[in-house]
């Protein structure tokens, strides 16, 4: 009788209230956010710096949870200097696939800062 195979672990997911920013990352970033209004910038840092979750931040000032995220996702982008062109993929691959894209992405990345 063959055994079943054990599914491979999946690492757990980083809650939404996790901060990802210092309050000083943050303000450091803060000039290349200027065409972002003065709400954007602030639903970004309570949940970037703050560690608000998405839904908590939105309810502040009666934004969706989803909104919260999208533009949170903005900031990230514009901190991690990805071009405005560009798509977000987000799929699951075996370690070393996962790898390979990582290297793409980064031989890419060079290439538009040079």
């Amino acid at each position: 009788m063959a055994t079943a195979k054990k599914p491979a672990k999946v690492p757990p997911i980083v809650p939404a209230t996790a901060s990802t920013m210092t309050a000083q990352e943050f303000d450091a970033l803060k000039p290349r956010l200027r065409r972002m209004t003065v709400k954007t910038i602030q639903l970004a840092r309570d949940v970037l710096v703050s560690g608000m979750g998405f839904a908590e931040a939105g309810g502040k000032v009666g934004v969706s949870r989803q909104r919260v995220e999208a533009l949170v996702n903005r900031v990230l982008a514009v901190r991690d200097e990805t071009p405005a062109d560009w798509v977000k993929v987000d799929i699951w691959l075996p370690p070393e696939e996962a790898d390979k894209l990582r290297q793409v992405e980064a031989r890419v990345k060079a290439k538009i800062k040079r």
